[in-house]
């Protein structure tokens, strides 16, 4: 796992005032940072000249020899900027220094409400004055209590903040030694934690709040003060993370950001904060396994590895707490412009021609406003005059300030109730405190502290209303057996039941469960989606139940008894769209299984069943959400709502011991629904795949590029090759294994097909890769368009025979260190390579180890690799294992497979061919790409076992069992041509390629 830093599950800055450092005062270092800061500021507003970092290698190639004078001029500012910097003498006078940079700051500032009409309010310069430190708290009694006051710390450990005076890289994680004082960071040795109390009596909650702590590394929190809460069990080590699950979490957090937590909530309902709510209300925004939250921290670096100090975020670290100084200093602060009323505005209404907003009264306008962030309002405003002119009125702006800034702003509300309505410009305040507080780089002054206590805020709202919603009167849920809920179920069909548990029982019971019992429902109300996992030994779990929560009812499919996974909170006006499956890849080639009592493979079975581990939601609105997290599972499956329908619940096979053993969705059309969508899945949607096919590169620009599911890329498509015509009866059902994406460029394809391994031959296969055609009838296969042999079953006996199955596909080396790209499969070795597989291997493990030993010591491939200097590819390690097929710039325009996956044929647009696996086979299938059609790579299953050792009782390696291509549309200039573009191509029709069988000489 490694070591790591945790942070305050709230504002995401570190738990320990010693990760902070304070940077160098030299002069040269001061200047450096500054323009480091600027830098960032240019980059973050889209100014700079520099390159994308997407944008392709070889765009503008031809005038990369021309002068840049932009970039020359820029070489030059920095030569004279380093000149001064080395003959600089070392920062002396600080306040003169910090005056002057929250000068300029102040003047960076500009106003948003530029274009309104003649008379609106613009921010005039003004220079903000130096920071008033706080007083220094007396001594008192409280200073070694349990006090959640700033009044209260932990000592210091290690003597302070340390400072940093080497000037060198280390600057460029420190924090301006102008801006930060000790007195500004003590508030971060002020932490504690929300944990779990198994043991509890009912008479108190669960949950509790744990004495002041540091994070001590290694995802624990040291509880360094005893805490008073009743219900705490006095641990002096807390874990913070989720790796051995989620039940024992403590949740780290900084005492101010809390309380601006219990603010959000209320005056009355923060000081009495159900701690059993809270924790359930956070645990439904966990994102990792880490105390990371799904919102935006709005900083640069939020929750990297380790504690960065990025130079121009030193508000972040800034004590959020109260500042009683600043009530009295706010008035000196303002510019004069604001302390007189704004000037009357001209009376433009005879010039608008058509504002659909006119219609609206106040009070409605006041209502859509207050769904607006400050700059879509602001620019609402620009685009209509009726809302313009309504909203002039200085009451209107005084509401804003009430509900926008004096929450988070309290020092600012005695100045503002108290001050005459005629002596102030209220929207100009409100604009003032706007820009001057916003949480962005480079941001500096005397409102440092209330900049991070905004941020704090806004990082809370989504807990603050969450939590609200859950302890607030709850409108009862439609019965189950209302008339609607019975048109629902009705109407409601499962287009796919997959396969999620293997080995799979024979007695399990059929089970649905109705989520939706009203259309109103969804979209309409919130809900809560809660998991349940039943522990299968002391770290791993597999589920056994899904509930929705809406309006106190509990709508269950499967169990509720086991541990209670992560909830997830779907808000109103969203629903599910897609549930993936993470289940365990079928693992037969464990050492450490037990295999006494075999006699041959028909005995093989998987080391551990294969259950879900995990699954991964993604509502309608985009968002997604794991509600466990589990890095065992590598095989996705997918439960996708197809277009113009509506999950409105869950149907399935559990087995005896609880665990869902099959899982689909039940999905309805809305009453008078106009869709004609196909009620059925692909061959995409009924597939398990790995983890890389979640995630395949779309770039549909030169600077912009994202990733997509293969069942929902942009442009690429997919047609799978048929079922294999003999199928074993040793082999899982295909439903369990995964497929994967391999994606060929211009290095050259690698295969790996190891010699000598013994492969198993059933009754009627022939030995030389002939033809098996007409040996046995067809019967259905499980994916859509494919067929399988019905001698899947039939034979129990079999041979042993040698040849070369393909195990791996990769991409040749890239460079000259031996660099790859991904490939699929395994590149081996394989335990079957070796003499002693077929002969003796007792003791098993003792054999195994040396074996691997030996076979690794003769496969391992050269570190480096030799370039072709004709062509520029870098040549791979000479081996009797592996196959290799330069592709010389060229396309592949053909795939070729032997109908029982024994082989691969590519074929190039020069006629090139490359042959991979069992030589002299005679009967394919084909697919050749077609006018408008570019293949880009193929789909590949390894799900068949090979290299059977009855001495060792176990299969050596899983080869191929099935392909598919993948292929993108193209233009006559060639370019890519996207789904949605060929949809709007109307009269348009493009060429279909199509799978034909071909039956050779040999």
């Amino acid at each position: 796992m490694g070591s790591f830093d945790c942070y305050c599950i709230l504002c995401a800055v570190t738990l320990n005032i010693g990760t902070v450092v304070i940077g160098s005062r030299k002069g040269k270092d001061l200047r450096k940072r500054e323009r480091n800061v600027d830098k960032g500021k240019r980059r973050r507003a889209g100014g700079g000249n520099h390159r994308s970092e997407v944008e392709s290698e070889d765009d503008d190639s031809g005038a990369e020899d021309a002068p840049d004078d932009e970039a020359i001029n820029e070489r030059l500012i920095e030569l004279q900027e380093q000149a001064e910097d080395d003959a600089d003498s070392d920062f002396e006078d600080e306040d003169k220094s910090h005056s002057s940079s929250s000068s300029e700051d102040a003047e960076s500032i500009v106003s948003n409400d530029s274009d309104l009409p003649a008379g609106s309010f613009e921010i005039t310069d003004v220079a903000l004055r130096p920071r008033t430190p706080e007083p220094e708290p007396e001594p008192n009694d409280s200073m070694d209590s349990d006090s959640w006051s700033q009044a209260s710390d932990l000592s210091l450990e290690g003597g302070g903040v340390p400072h940093n005076d080497s000037g060198d890289f280390d600057e460029e994680d420190s924090f301006d030694p102008r801006l930060i004082r000790l007195e500004d960071l003590l508030w971060l040795n002020r932490s504690r934690a929300l944990a779990l109390n198994h043991e509890s009596d009912r008479d108190y909650s669960k949950a509790y709040f744990s004495g002041r702590g540091l994070y001590g590394g290694l995802g624990g929190f040291d509880v360094k003060k005893p805490g008073r809460d009743p219900n705490d069990p006095g641990e002096s080590s807390l874990n913070v993370t989720a790796y051995d699950g989620e039940e024992n979490m403590a949740f780290p957090f900084h005492e101010a950001c809390f309380n601006i937590l219990a603010n959000s909530i209320g005056p009355e309902k923060g000081s009495k904060v159900d701690k059993d709510v809270m924790r359930e209300v956070i645990r439904a925004q966990l994102v990792d396994q880490r105390p990371v939250l799904d919102i935006d921290y709005k900083l640069t670096m939020a929750q990297e590895q380790f504690w960065i100090n990025v130079p121009g975020e030193e508000y972040a670290v800034c004590d959020p707490g109260p500042r009683s100084s600043l009530r009295e200093e706010i008035q000196g602060l303002l510019p004069a412009s604001i302390l007189d009323t704004a000037s009357e505005a001209s009376d433009l209404s005879n010039k608008v021609r058509n504002d659909p907003t006119h219609v609206f009264p106040y009070d409605i306008l006041l209502e859509i406003i207050g769904y607006m962030d400050t700059e879509d309002m602001l620019s609402f405003m620009k685009a209509s005059y009726h809302v313009n002119s309504y909203t002039r009125e200085a009451a209107f702006w005084k509401h804003m300030i009430r509900v926008r800034i004096l929450p988070w702003f309290d020092e600012l509300g005695h100045f503002v109730e108290n001050t005459s309505t005629d002596a102030l410009d209220y929207k100009g305040l409100f604009l003032w405190i706007s820009a001057l507080t916003r949480p962005e780089l480079g941001n500096q002054g005397p409102f440092m502290h209330i900049v991070n206590r905004r941020r704090i805020w806004g990082c809370c709202q989504p807990l603050a209303s969450l939590y609200k919603r859950m302890v607030g009167p709850v409108k009862p849920a439609q019965p189950m057996d209302s008339e609607e809920a019975k048109a629902i179920m009705d109407s409601s069909v499962c287009l796919s039941m997959l396969m999620t548990m293997y080995p799979s029982p024979d007695d399990s019971e059929v089970e649905a469960a109705q989520f939706i019992h009203a259309w109103y429902e969804i979209g309409h109300r919130s809900c809560i989606l809660d998991t349940y996992w039943r522990r299968e030994s002391s770290s791993n779990v597999f589920l056994v139940g899904i509930s929705i929560t809406l309006g106190g009812q509990k709508r269950l499919f499967g169990s509720a008894e086991g541990v209670l996974g992560r909830p997830l909170h779907i808000e109103h006006g969203e629903w599910i769209k897609q549930i993936i499956c993470h289940v365990d890849e079928i693992d037969m080639i464990n050492i450490n299984q037990d295999r006494s009592t075999y006699r041959g493979p028909e005995d093989a079975r998987p080391f551990e069943t294969a259950y879900i581990r995990s699954l991964q939601i993604r509502m309608t609105s985009g968002r997604q959400k794991f509600v466990v997290n589990n890095s065992r599972s590598s095989t996705r499956k997918p439960l996708l709502v197809a277009d113009g329908m509506y999950m409105v619940g869950l149907t399935g096979q559990i087995a005896p011991n609880g665990a869902i053993s099959r899982l689909g969705l039940l999905q309805a059309p809305k009453p008078q629904s106009t869709s004609t969508a196909q009620l059925r899945y692909n061959t995409d949607q009924q597939l398990s795949w790995k983890q890389h096919a979640m995630r395949l590169p779309y770039k549909p620009s030169k600077t912009r590029s994202s990733h997509y599911p293969i069942w929902s890329h942009p442009s690429y498509h997919h047609e799978l090759f048929p079922v294999s015509t003999l199928i074993s009866p040793f082999d899982p059902p295909e439903d369990m294994m995964s497929h994967d994406i391999f994606l060929w460029d211009s290095t050259p394809i690698v295969v790996f097909q190891p010699v000598g391994a013994t492969m198993h031959s059933l009754p009627g296969q022939p030995s030389d890769g002939g033809s098996t055609k007409g040996s046995a009838s067809s019967i259905p296969s499980p994916l859509p368009g494919t067929e399988a042999s019905s001698v899947n079953m039939t034979f129990p006996s079999y041979q042993f025979r040698s040849g070369s199955e393909i195990v791996g596909i990769s991409p040749g080396p890239h460079n000259v260190y031996g660099g790859r790209g991904r490939g699929v499969g395994y590149e081996g070795p394989v335990p079957a390579q070796h003499p002693r597989w077929t002969l003796g291997m007792k003791p098993l493990r003792e054999a195994l180890t040396e074996m691997w030993k030996e076979l690794y010591k003769n496969n391992v491939r050269q570190f480096g690799q030799p370039q072709n200097q004709q062509n520029g590819t870098f040549g791979s390690y000479d081996h009797k294992d592996i196959a290799v097929f330069p592709l010389d710039s060229e396309s592949i325009t053909e795939v070729h497979v032997e109908h029982q996956y024994r082989a691969l044929k590519f074929v190039t647009q020069s006629g090139r061919v490359g042959c991979f696996g069992v030589p002299g086979c005679k009967d394919w299938w084909v697919r050749k790409a077609v006018k408008g059609e570019r293949f880009v790579g193929i789909s590949t299953c390894f799900g068949s076992l090979g290299g059977w050792s009855q001495t060792a009782m176990m299969w050596s390696h899983w080869k191929l069992s099935r392909v598919g291509v993948v292929f993108e549309r193209v233009d006559e200039e060639g370019h890519v041509v996207s789904k949605d573009k060929q949809k709007v191509s109307k009269g348009k029709t493009s060429q279909e390629g199509k799978i034909e069988v071909v039956t050779t000489e040999g």
